[in-house]
């Protein structure tokens, strides 16, 4: 959906050969280009660590997780990351934080610079970099503890199907076992991998921002 609402924006300014202020003489535009760019980031990799934490008890605990975990809790998780992602990625529009034209004038995102800035406008960009940053480690640091019981899995699986064979038996649904995992195993590892690999760098520019901003105002003094 998010792709669906923001790459025809980018196709029309580049089409014409205009900014997103110049398309409506406006900023309507640009914050709406901006709000939908922080709202669909933020709600699907809140969806994402939800989901790396419901394989991650599944599999590490799964009694407790057949007697506590519902599907009507399940439903309901989307939802309240929807609602915060909302309410969160609107803050600008009441003053907490701004959205800006970035070059070439296709794209708005978040103030992410610290000079000639409010105060509320850096506080609402680190928090949204501290935020974005702390799913993505989290995602990946629950992912690497999934691939590790399905790594646990395969083996014993493995160590069955020789035992199986050594006494005669063929053992075809431990086979079968042990591909299936071996392929979530996989799966989840280069989904780990390009999840990181797209989702960081934004995040760490908005750190390395700051950070160099704080540096230089420190020489200054």
């Amino acid at each position: 959906m998010g792709k669906i609402i923001v790459c025809p924006v980018v196709i029309a300014a580049y089409s014409k050969n205009e900014t997103l202020f110049q398309l409506t003489e406006n900023q309507k535009l640009c914050h709406f280009f901006a709000f939908c760019m922080t709202f669909f980031s933020l709600a699907p990799t809140l969806i994402l660590l939800a989901m790396a934490v419901d394989c991650w008890l599944a599999l590490a605990y799964p009694f407790t997780y057949q007697r506590h975990i519902t599907n009507k809790f399940g439903l309901m998780v989307p939802v309240a990351a929807c609602i915060f992602s909302l309410g969160f990625c609107s803050l600008p529009f009441f003053g907490i934080g701004r959205f800006v034209q970035y070059c070439p004038g296709t794209w708005c995102f978040i103030e992410m610079t610290m000079r000639d800035s409010a105060l509320g406008d850096r506080i609402y960009s680190m928090l949204y970099g501290t935020i974005m940053g702390l799913i993505v480690l989290a995602i990946i640091f629950f992912n690497v503890a999934i691939m590790r019981h399905l790594y646990t899995m395969y083996r014993n699986n493995s160590m069955r199907i020789i035992v199986r064979a050594n006494v005669g038996n063929k053992g075809m649904d431990g086979n079968q076992a042990q591909m299936k995992e071996l392929d979530h195993l996989i799966l989840l590892a280069v989904m780990t991998a390009l999840f990181a690999v797209c989702s960081l760098p934004l995040t760490v520019s908005i750190h390395y921002i700051k950070v160099e901003y704080f540096i230089a105002n420190l020489h200054m003094i």
